[in-house]
């Protein structure tokens, strides 16, 4: 008796769509890709899979895909979607604009999703919140759910069309209608597969998972909502980066850093940035390696990759915690030797790499390496203090003092974190504190527990990071050269200063239909005369970095301009169960804002949060409602740290 976990895969990928739909040339050669990947790489699973291309690949066809052979996967097993095809746009019912900040829904374009008939063109899109909806039917069964998209999930973009006209054999995978809006009509309610489950006027009020509940799963999308997703000589740059890296790394990754290293894969050449999230219950997953893959060693430092400008650069630079320290690096490729590199000229965002020419011939160009570097970045150093069963703690000490990262500090010492163990679980406090957990609980010991505990400390390790990152050799600026503004949103809509007080910024919750809100909005100006590159980060209690708040995570500013958060918009704020349950005086969240006078790329800084300590906060719970060697030659930048704290209006001293 076969006793492995079944993979069910369906591989879903269209060239040849029906007119007025342009064909695409790479998505079958993807699904081939994917299938020989999974084939090549499922001894530890009973696979099945089923493709679907072509003309094959209808709205039908992939709904019967979902619930006659994904679902045959059950507890312990794992269900693998994947599409590569066209993305558009859905103009969204009333109903669901409380969850579409731009209106709109995302859609696959199956091979029956548009139509040119006597009567004009037809729609029969397969939006996101049905894909939800057949997610949420499959979790009931209970398999571990692995959702990969390599489309376009947004409207337009004149940058991405940009690219995609100057580069030879590069197309986009996005339809646009011929509309002004570019995007496809909405449809009859009646015509969504949730329709009879979920009724407009329960959506109008209820929150979205309560009406269309959400099945957990992993999910990798080849670029973010507002970009395009690309194919170059009849293959998609996602799902070759994707199954190069896999290879690569022998699928020795993450889901984690995966979509971060093909993030730095792909940007040099293509306007896409691969996003992840984990939805349901299923944070720590994302610190799992793919497909379950069992993760062994150290978390990757670096990537190195040949740049055709730039020659061979390192991805890290003094944004990341690279410094004269680092006089050379080791780079290895998988099963190949490891190479010496001298560190040359460090950027705020990369750096420079040179190699002698011995190690120079065993570099291969559009290989990319891993980078060990000594000292930790993208970390910062923390000390645990253990407490609890010496036999329960042990491996994680092992685990501990094996990461430069950590260091381990005795009970009742300075200490950052405390690593407790009672009643059977692991719980990460302030030290002092153990009646304040920052995450939920983690079950244990094992083996399994102690790889998820490691991975939060790393993560929380990263978040403090970037909390405490500045620059110590600001030369260009006096003070920070972007001022921020605090306003409060009145009940009649008018904006109030808050003073910004030793870097605090300090309010109230109002009552708002029932529940502990506010609305606040936040200017930043550029101070500086010339151009500057700006990022504003929101760092959350439960350890999320959203790097969004200015609509893309890095945005220019020219002398005098100003930028709103939110794009203008109202900073909705959270009041987090865990705040009042542990009567905390105030609930604590920080903005931190970058400047610099050279571009730089925050995408490394994004992380999701940690599951919140009590079931009654969600698992996105964010604070806010978030839809030559070793110099700079006249560049510059500059943080700033600015802590929002809002009164906990249920805390009572004594």
């Amino acid at each position: 008796m076969n006793n492995k976990p079944r993979l069910q895969a369906l591989l879903v990928g269209i060239n040849q769509y029906q007119p007025p739909v342009p064909p695409l040339a790479g998505c079958l050669h993807d699904v081939d890709q994917m299938a020989a990947y999974l084939q090549d790489n499922a001894a530890d699973f009973q696979l099945s899979l089923q493709t679907l291309t072509n003309e094959a690949a209808t709205k039908a066809g992939i709904i019967q895909g979902f619930r006659e052979h994904l679902s045959k996967a059950g507890p312990g097993d794992t269900a693998l979607f994947y599409y590569s095809g066209h993305g558009t746009q859905e103009e969204a019912d009333p109903a669901l604009w409380r969850f579409e900040t731009d209106g709109k829904l995302e859609a696959l374009v199956c091979y029956d999703g548009i139509l040119e008939t006597e009567n004009g063109t037809s729609f029969n899109l397969l939006a996101d919140k049905e894909l939800r909806y057949l997610i949420y039917q499959l979790s009931q069964k209970g398999p571990k759910i692995v959702t990969i998209f390599d489309c376009c999930h947004a409207g337009g973009n004149t940058r991405n069309d940009y690219v995609g006209e100057q580069l030879q054999g590069i197309r986009q995978r996005r339809y646009h209608p011929a509309r002004l809006t570019r995007a496809c009509p909405p449809r009859p309610w009646e015509q969504f597969l949730f329709a009879k489950e979920a009724s407009p006027e329960r959506l109008k009020t209820l929150p979205l998972p309560e009406v269309i509940p959400v099945g957990a799963h992993i999910q990798l999308a080849a670029c973010q909502g507002s970009q395009s997703a690309y194919e170059k000589n009849g293959s998609g740059a996602f799902t070759t980066g994707m199954i190069q890296l896999l290879k690569d790394t022998g699928g020795q990754i993450t889901y984690y850093g995966l979509a971060h290293r093909l993030r730095f894969l792909l940007k040099e050449t293509f306007d896409q940035s691969p996003q992840f999230y984990a939805a349901g219950a299923e944070e720590g997953e994302l610190f799992q390696g793919f497909l379950g893959k069992e993760v062994q060693g150290p978390a990757l430092n670096g990537n190195v990759i040949y740049n055709e400008k730039l020659g061979w650069i390192l991805d890290l630079g003094a944004m990341h915690g690279l410094n004269e320290t680092a006089r050379e690096i080791t780079i290895k490729a998988l099963d190949g030797p490891s190479i010496k590199a001298k560190v040359g000229v460090i950027h705020s965002n990369h750096t420079i790499l040179n190699f002698d020419q011995d190690s120079f011939r065993q570099l291969k160009a559009g290989a990319v390496y891993k980078a060990d570097i000594e000292g930790g970045l993208l970390s910062q150093h923390l000390q645990i203090a253990l407490e609890g069963e010496e036999e329960a703690l042990e491996p994680l000490k092992t685990a501990l003092e094996n990461q430069q990262a950590f260091g381990l500090a005795k009970p009742g010492t300075a200490a950052d974190y405390t690593l407790r163990f009672k009643n059977g679980e692991y719980l990460i406090t302030p030290p002092g504190a153990p009646g304040q957990p920052f995450t939920r609980a983690i079950k244990g010991p094992g083996e399994d527990a102690t790889r998820l505990v490691a991975a939060y400390l790393r993560h929380i390790a990263r978040w403090e990071f970037i909390r405490t990152l500045y620059n110590p050799d600001v030369y260009l600026f006096n003070g920070h050269p972007v001022s921020m503004e605090f306003f409060r949103v009145q009940a009649d809509g008018s904006l109030k200063p808050i003073a910004i007080e030793g870097e605090e910024v300090k309010t109230e919750y109002e009552r708002l239909n029932g529940e502990w809100s506010g609305r606040l909005r936040l200017k930043l100006t550029n101070q500086y005369d010339r151009r500057l590159y700006v990022s504003l980060l929101f760092l959350s209690l439960n350890f999320q970095v959203y790097p969004n708040m200015l609509g893309e995570a890095v945005i220019q500013m020219e002398p005098g301009q100003e930028a709103w958060a939110f794009e203008g918009n109202d900073i909705e704020l959270d009041f987090p169960r865990q705040v009042a349950d542990f009567k905390l005086p105030y609930s604590p969240a920080y903005f931190k804002l970058i400047a610099s006078t050279q571009e730089f790329d925050v995408s490394r800084f994004e992380q999701p949060p940690l599951p919140a300590p009590t079931d009654a906060d969600g698992n996105d719970m964010r604070g806010i409602k978030l839809p030559n060697a070793f110099q700079f030659v006249g560049d510059d930048w500059a943080t700033r740290l600015v802590t929002l704290l809002v009164r906990n209006p249920e805390y009572r001293v004594g």
